[in-house]
C-alpha cells in the first residue's frame, strides 16, 4: 500500500484516520476494478456479464486432472485478492483501536470534547467501511454477513475482511453513543441565571449536525446502512435532555 510512480505512500495519512483509511479502500476498489478488467478481457468481452445474478457468469478451465472445472468470474476475483485480505484487516483493525482514536482527537481537548471527537470520527469510519463493503459486494466480493438480499456469490476472504471490520467499528460507534450519553447524566449543567444555553446543548448540537452531514452524504442504500438514522439521532437527544432537566431542579420557579 506504499506509493509507486513518485505518488506519496498511503502510510504518509496514517496520522490522519479518516483520509487513512479513505486512500486504502479506494486503493483497493481500484484494484479490484482493474483486476477484474483485466480477466473479463482475458476471457472474453462477455466474460462476467449476463448469464447468472451479480456477473456471476461461469467461465471453464482445465482441472489437474483433464476435465473441466467451472468457475465463476467472482470465484478467480476473490482468489487473486485474498492474500490482501489479512494485511487489509489487520491495518484496518488497528486503526479502530481506541488508542488510534485518542491519539488523533484529543490533543489539547478536554475528556467531553474528546469523546465527542471520537464519536464522530468513528461514525465517519464507519460510513466508510459500509460504502466500500457494498461496493466490494457489487463487484461480486461479498462476506458471511452480508445482505441476505444482496446478489453477491458465496463469502470470500477480501469481502469477508471488510465485512468484519465493518462490524468491529458499528460497534465502536455503538458504544461511543453509551459513552457520551453516561457523560451527559453523570454532570448535569448548571443553568446559568440569565437562563443562556449550557455548553452540553450546544456540544450536542454539534455532535448531531456533523453526524446528519455525514449520513445526508452517504450514497450507501438505506437498507444497506446497518443502522436507524432515528436510533442514532436518539441515542443522542435523550441523555443531553434527561441532564437538561436534572440541572433545571435546582431553578427558581418566579
Amino acid at each position: 500500500m506504499s506509493g509507486s510512480g513518485g505518488q506519496r505512500p498511503i502510510e504518509m495519512q496514517a496520522h490522519d484516520p479518516v483520509r487513512y483509511l479513505s486512500d486504502i479502500l479506494a486503493w483497493l476498489h481500484q484494484t479490484v476494478a482493474s483486476e477484474r478488467e483485466f480477466l473479463q478481457n482475458l476471457l472474453g468481452a462477455g466474460a462476467g456479464e449476463g448469464g447468472r445474478e451479480g456477473g456471476e457468469e461461469e467461465l471453464s478451465g482445465s482441472s489437474s486432472s483433464g476435465g473441466k472445472q467451472e468457475m465463476t468470474l467472482p470465484e478467480m476475483l476473490a482468489g487473486i485478492m485474498e492474500g490482501v485480505a489479512p494485511l487489509l484487516k489487520a491495518r484496518i483493525m488497528q486503526l479502530l483501536e481506541p488508542s488510534s482514536f485518542t491519539n488523533s482527537s484529543s490533543s489539547g481537548s478536554s475528556s467531553s470534547s474528546s469523546s465527542s471527537n471520537q464519536l464522530i470520527l468513528s461514525f465517519r469510519l464507519l460510513n466508510l467501511l459500509a460504502f466500500y463493503d457494498v461496493t466490494l459486494q457489487k463487484l461480486g466480493l461479498g462476506g458471511n454477513n452480508s445482505n441476505s438480499n444482496s446478489i453477491t456469490p458465496p463469502s470470500s476472504a477480501l469481502g469477508q475482511a471488510l465485512t468484519e471490520t465493518r462490524a468491529q467499528a458499528q460497534r465502536l460507534f455503538e458504544a461511543g453513543l453509551r459513552q457520551v450519553g453516561e457523560a451527559a447524566l453523570a454532570s448535569p449543567p448548571a443553568y446559568p441565571i440569565d437562563l443562556s444555553a449550557a455548553a452540553l446543548t450546544g456540544e450536542a448540537g454539534r455532535q448531531l449536525t456533523e453526524i446528519l452531514s455525514v449520513h445526508e452524504s452517504s450514497l450507501i442504500p438505506t437498507e444497506a446502512l446497518g443502522y436507524e438514522i432515528d436510533d442514532v439521532l436518539t441515542a443522542l437527544i435523550e441523555p443531553v435532555l434527561r441532564a437538561c432537566r436534572v440541572g433545571a431542579e435546582g431553578l427558581d420557579p418566579s
